[in-house]
Order: C-alpha cells, then structure tokens, then sequence
C-alpha cells in the first residue's frame, strides 16, 4: 500500500509556478531527467514531475503502478492527462497509438543516420587498410572512432556490403 505524503501549500504553489498551462498540455518548464521528464525536487526527494502532479491531486500512487500520459507529452502534468496503469499497460498504450519502435519507419543506416560518424567512403578506405594488415587501434585514431567500431565494420556487424547482407 503506498503512503500518503503530506504536501505543504507552499511546496505545491511552488510546482505550480513551474507549470505554463494550456487549452492542452500543461507544460513542466523546470528542471528535467535526462532532457525528457520534468523533475521537481520536494522535501530533499527528487521526483518525476507528471508523478507530484498525481499525487497532489489524487493521491499516492499504488504499489506497482506507474503515472502514464494520455498526450505522449512527458513534460505535462496535467492530471487528466495522466492514468495509472502498470509498465505492461503503458508499452500496450503506446503500442496502440503506433508509437513504438516496431511501428516506426526503418532504421536510418550509414550516412542516412543523422549520428553517423563515418561515410560509405571511409568505411571503404577503413576496410581497403585492415586488409593490407594495417593496426584497428591506429585506423580507429584516425578515423575519430572507437578500436570496436573498427572491429564491428571487420566483422561485418556495421556498414554492411551487399555481399554481407
């Protein structure tokens, strides 16, 4: 059973200020985890934003539960656009709205990767000088790429041909 924590007024007029509220979403604007859920510290605890704003307007969360979006907007807080539900509800949620990886368009690889590192040309010039016998650390420090990058592009596990496909 989940304990109810007593909130004090100020500390919930604080949440409030960091909140800019909508006809939608009622967007956390303070601090975040990691860049994407809004985290609000009370009482020396750090908590999800979306979470506090559950708990103050209904209460805990049961043992086992988790606070879920409506919106997809991990930033908001606005409590009816959050539920409760267990991790298997929230993946069958976002399952149902086609968000998941599954859903998704291909995986963007080789240069069409907005990450890559490499092009198809180095990543030939990188394999005509592993095949003269040439050192994977030595190609890895030149290339600006880790020796296992050099070693995943030898075993054909990245930057695949078309032989390797």
């Amino acid at each position: 059973m989940a304990t109810k924590i007593e909130w004090t007024d100020d500390t919930v007029a604080l949440f409030w200020r960091y909140v800019r509220k909508s006809d939608g979403c009622w967007e956390w604007l303070g601090g975040t985890f990691g860049g994407r859920y809004g985290q609000f510290r009370a009482f020396d605890r750090k908590v999800k934003a979306h979470r506090f704003a559950w708990e103050i307007t209904n209460g805990p969360v049961p043992a086992g539960k988790i606070v879920c979006h409506r919106c997809d907007n991990v930033r908001c807080v606005r409590p009816d656009h959050l539920f409760l539900g267990t991790h298997a509800d929230n993946a069958a949620d976002r399952d149902a709205k086609g968000r998941g990886a599954r859903f998704n368009a291909p995986a963007l690889t080789g240069e069409l990767n907005p990450s890559a590192v490499l092009t198809a040309a180095k990543v030939a010039t990188i394999r005509a000088r592993l095949a003269q016998g040439e050192r994977r650390a030595d190609i890895a420090l030149e290339f600006q790429v880790s020796k296992s990058t050099i070693d995943q592009i030898a075993r054909g596990e990245i930057w695949r041909t078309q032989t390797q496909k």
